[in-house]
């Protein structure tokens, strides 16, 4: 997949924990490829840096 995130855009992700997925939005502060594909650094505001696949995320409209 190609990375059409830049860093500072608003963004909605999905995280999963324990079988829950929760929706949650945030601001996008890198992009880093990784063996299994790209991840998005994206941190809420609470402060919170989640790190989800990249096709979990998707812009905010």
């Amino acid at each position: 997949m190609a990375n059409q995130f830049k860093r500072g855009e608003s963004v909605r992700f999905m995280t999963t924990g324990a079988g829950v997925k929760t929706a949650r939005r945030g601001t996008v502060v890198k992009t880093a490829p990784t063996v299994r594909g790209t991840r998005v650094e994206v941190k809420d505001k609470s402060g919170n840096l989640y790190r989800p696949h990249l096709s979990m995320v998707k812009l905010a409209g």
